[in-house]
């Protein structure tokens, strides 16, 4: 890792910064999964964007140079679009004179400060795959979006179960579907997630031949937070950041819990005019998104359903036939937009959910592990103005430019009556999914 300080930088800040700077990137998972992107020139504000920009999809056709009239070529375009900066993670603390070995002080302090950025730094880039960010009415174009594919671990009596090897293998495949690419892919799993696979893992895995592949490592280190191990195509890790869903106990605002409800109608997305509401803008010539749209059948309103929450739909007591992203909610008519996929990541369509006998539900799901493209997330840190010449305060830069990370140490505004000044770290970021196609959401326990 190349640090850069800047010239006049003092030592126990330069401490300090490299410090701060090497534990973000150590511990971080989302700085190795994700694209970052670090501009030296100039200075930047919180809110202030970065632009960035990728090639639409286009499709080959078969043509007969014989028969044809001609070729017809279309320019595909880009999907652009801006990242904001729109998080300035700081933490720090104040500083005494009369503390005893100021200097070890502050870098004892600053580990705790350097965990804390980290710990916000990843929170803010998985949020990103699970805060939806399209238009709540009209027709959207679905591309720089959070994923919507799914697969589950499910039992056969419709529980969600342990994260296993097979569920990764399903989440590569859907992958594979979408044509990404078979390098640079990433698993981060929960902590719980992380648990039941290296339990799983290592039966197996002790031998001489997976030793020589890595297993020998995760039976005696595990897999400690911020390193991957290379399994079915992915490079596969762990944070804390991974989060989870809770369940919501009632659908139906009569008395009463309905945990469930029944689905009346399940039919394609055509009610933009006959149209879809979610299309494909990723593409030249844009598609549908595959959304569905379902009518759920309760006594009194319909409550607690929200876009972004995850979606159930399946008999009781049975593998569910289908997980997805809930896109739209239409509180008034009880109806709800999503894509629904198996718990293999099969995409399916309206009339293979069964109006008899599916439920509708959102359940508990304790780990929503993600797969991904290194191309998926895009992020962005920047450097602040800083302290002018005279001002009483001091700035220590430090730059990771292979990690596209910048950091800032700041000290100052000495108080002559308590006889302290302050010390603060912070990280302007934002961040930005790319490509919905290239992550999956896995769930688990």
């Amino acid at each position: 890792m190349t640090i850069n300080f800047a010239p006049d930088a003092l030592i126990t800040e330069k401490l300090v910064a490299r410090r701060t700077l090497t534990q973000l990137n150590r511990l971080s998972v989302f700085t190795t999964a994700g694209m970052g992107d670090f501009e030296p020139q100039g200075t930047w504000e919180v809110g202030n964007t970065v632009k960035f920009r990728r090639p639409r999809i286009s499709e080959a056709v078969e043509y007969d140079p014989r028969t044809g009239s001609g070729l017809t070529l279309t320019q595909p375009g880009y999907i652009t679009g801006e990242l904001a900066l729109e998080s300035l993670l700081a933490n720090g603390f104040p500083v005494y004179s009369s503390d005893y070995r100021v200097d070890q002080y502050i870098q004892d302090f600053s580990n705790q400060m350097s965990l804390s950025i980290g710990v916000k730094f990843d929170t803010n880039l998985y949020n990103k795959f699970r805060t939806p960010i399209h238009a709540s009415t009209g027709e959207v174009g679905y591309a720089a979006n959070p994923p919507i594919a799914c697969v589950a671990a499910e039992s056969s009596s419709g529980q969600l179960t342990d994260f296993n090897r097979q569920v990764l293998v399903n989440a590569g495949t859907v992958l594979d579907r979408e044509n990404t690419p078979p390098t640079e892919r990433y698993a981060l799993l929960s902590s719980t997630a992380k648990g039941a696979y290296i339990g799983e893992s290592i039966p197996v895995e002790a031998g001489y031949v997976e030793a020589l592949a890595g297993g020998a490592g995760m039976l005696t280190n595990g897999m400690p937070v911020g390193q991957f191990t290379m399994r079915h195509g992915f490079m596969v890790g762990s944070g804390n950041v991974i989060g989870s869903q809770t369940a919501v106990d009632d659908l139906d605002a009569n008395a009463g819990s309905s945990a469930s409800v029944a689905i009346s109608a399940s039919v394609v997305d055509t009610a933009n005019g006959g149209n879809p509401f979610f299309v494909k803008s990723d593409y030249a010539t844009a598609t549908p998104l595959g959304t569905i749209v379902l009518t759920l059948t309760t006594t009194g309103a319909l409550q607690n359903v929200a876009v972004g929450q995850i979606a159930r739909i399946g008999a009781a007591n049975a593998t569910a036939k289908a997980y997805g992203v809930i896109l739209r909610v239409d509180v008034a008519n009880k109806k709800v937009w999503l894509v629904p996929f198996s718990v293999k990541g099969l995409q399916l369509t309206a009339p293979q959910i069964n109006t008899s006998t599916d439920l509708f539900s959102v359940p508990e799901i304790p780990s929503i592990s993600i797969s991904l493209h290194k191309e998926a997330l895009v992020y962005a840190t920047r450097l602040m103005r800083p302290p002018s010449e005279g001002s009483g305060a001091i700035c220590v830069t430090q730059v990771d430019q292979q990690a596209n990370l910048a950091l800032q140490v700041w000290r100052g505004s000495f108080d002559v009556t308590r006889f302290r000044e302050s010390l603060v770290a912070t990280v302007l970021m934002g961040s930005k999914i790319t490509d919905y196609r290239k992550a999956v959401l896995i769930l688990s326990l």
